[in-house]
């Protein structure tokens, strides 16, 4: 849902996503973003995803929102960590 790669800005390599134009709401889209990934992390709780698994998107999720707090900062250094989580989840759940 928050792929980061579906847009391309036209004449550069800068590629983006609903998690990017999300996020540039300062605070809301930020609370919006974390409620998304959140929701994620309980899906894969009632998928049976392993615990470890679970601690480490939750730890994802909570670096995430906090450093979506600073403009720019959380897109920047952080970029794909709840997504790897949906790749972990994807993985998990395939076998």
């Amino acid at each position: 849902m928050t792929d980061r790669r579906r847009g391309r800005l036209p004449g550069t390599r800068f590629r983006f996503g609903l998690n990017s134009v999300i996020g540039l709401a300062p605070g809301a889209g930020d609370a919006l973003l974390t409620l998304i990934w959140l929701y994620i992390v309980y899906e894969a709780v009632r998928l049976g995803l392993p615990r470890a698994k679970i601690i480490r998107m939750l730890v994802n999720v909570a670096v995430e929102a906090e450093l979506g707090v600073v403009p720019l900062l959380g897109d920047l250094m952080w970029s794909g960590k709840p997504t790897r989580g949906t790749s972990r989840l994807s993985t998990s759940i395939s076998g």
